[in-house]
């Protein structure tokens, strides 16, 4: 296959900027404002289509991505003999992703049911990390990803389901589902949950995209737990994109550590909660391009292929080729759900399978075993073998999601996995 292509975050802000505020067109705002004036406060916004003037030309799997941009931050974690370090270094792992947003208020595309995406990363002598997510429901939504790197003992294995609602002025997605961090050589779990979205501004004012909400890391084995809180510039004091964040043992109130800054520029740490503050994440730190394959490498239910010519129109400006194609994936989607409950056949994913409590997934083939040295000729394999399970997986699905709602409409494609 051809050469992987390094990809750093497409259309995506990594530095301060004010380009989370956006100020509508009248012409869209109108739109907007018809389509919420037929809404009612707290409406599920999960079937409701949105104009294509407010999406980001990527997938929401792809999207996951963006917290393994700064993985230094968590590459020596498997090495650190102090558990309270191992967890701040988790915590800067989790913070880090945020910053990375497209310009304005925008939504990825929602996955289709059977998408998936695959990256990975060099990271020279520490390794290679590789990445899949796949779209395990289509409703509710439900996303399956996980990630390993080998050589640094480290598995990331997670499902996410977005729920969102309209608040009158605003859209909220909340970040349901649980992330697990293993440290396979320490034999330790770290469980990850998240802050919600909001587009605030939709009917009246400015338009900005905003985190809130709290959050926690928790390590049940050294009994470590850090609760952190999203918050935004009240009227009279405050600042846009902060976080704080506390460090403590479950068992003790006593405060180890405190956070606190912004999210999309700098983050402090203090030992206790009067110590000389020092910088925690700078978002200018070292990032790491993802490796992607090129779309002529990629099967038709892979995300950037998948969408390819939505988001070629939206980059070239042409909302209606960029509506036209949307409309003709989630048609094919909907074809192949009514198949399916004609068959009475139920959608099974290809990389992930149910957990152990109800709603939750987990990958089918991880590898949970510590890390056996470069010579183990399991070591030397696996990429290989990863390559193979994650192209068997997508090329088992069969064709045709990707046809053209212009120039293809003729062909007849298939109705889905």
């Amino acid at each position: 296959s051809a050469t992987m292509a390094a990809s750093g975050p497409d259309d995506v802000l990594d530095e301060e900027q004010d380009e989370d505020k956006e100020v509508l067109p009248e012409g869209n705002r109108s739109i907007l404002l018809g389509m919420m004036s037929q809404l009612k406060n707290g409406m599920d916004l999960s079937r409701v289509t949105l104009p294509t003037f407010v999406l980001e030309p990527r997938s929401f799997l792809e999207r996951l991505t963006d917290f393994f941009t700064h993985p230094h931050a968590l590459l020596d974690v498997c090495d650190q003999p102090d558990p309270v370090q191992r967890m701040l270094s988790v915590v800067r792992w989790h913070l880090s992703g945020w910053h990375i947003r497209p310009a304005g208020v925008r939504k990825p595309y929602n996955p289709i049911l059977g998408e998936s995406f695959r990256s990975e990363w060099d990271h020279g002598s520490q390794g290679r990390s590789f990445f899949i997510a796949e779209q395990l429901s289509h409703h509710p939504p439900m996303s399956g990803y996980y990630l390993t790197n080998r050589a640094r003992n480290i598995v990331v294995d997670g499902y996410l389901l977005p729920r969102s609602k309209f608040l009158m002025n605003a859209a909220a997605s909340i970040l349901e589902g649980r992330t697990l961090l293993r440290i396979l050589n320490l034999d330790e779990e770290y469980e990850l949950t998240f802050p919600s979205y909001y587009a605030r501004g939709i009917l009246i004012g400015t338009l900005k995209m905003e985190l809130s909400g709290h959050c926690k890391v928790v390590c049940k084995k050294t009994g470590l737990i850090c609760e952190m809180e999203f918050k935004n510039k009240g009227f009279f004091r405050g600042e846009h994109n902060s976080v704080v964040g506390k460090v403590r043992y479950e068992s003790s109130k006593d405060i180890l550590y405190s956070l606190d800054g912004r999210w999309d520029k700098q983050i402090r740490v203090c030992e206790g909660t009067k110590g000389d503050k020092k910088v925690f994440f700078d978002v200018r730190a070292e990032q790491c391009p993802k490796i992607v394959p090129p779309e002529e490498d990629q099967s038709e239910w892979e995300s950037r292929r998948l969408w390819a010519k939505v988001t070629r129109a939206l980059r070239a400006g042409d909302l209606d080729t960029a509506t036209a194609e949307k409309t003709f994936l989630e048609e094919n989607q909907r074809e192949g759900e009514r198949e399916r409950k004609e068959r009475d056949e139920v959608f099974e994913p290809k990389f992930f399978e149910p957990g152990e409590t109800p709603n939750s997934w987990k990958f089918k083939k991880p590898d949970l075993t510590p890390y056996r040295g470069a010579d183990a000729p399991e070591e030397q394999e696996f990429p290989a073998a990863w390559a193979r399970l994650t192209s068997a997986g997508i090329f088992g699905h069969p064709e045709g999601p990707a046809g053209a709602a212009n120039g293809a409409a003729d062909a007849t494609p298939s109705a889905g996995p």
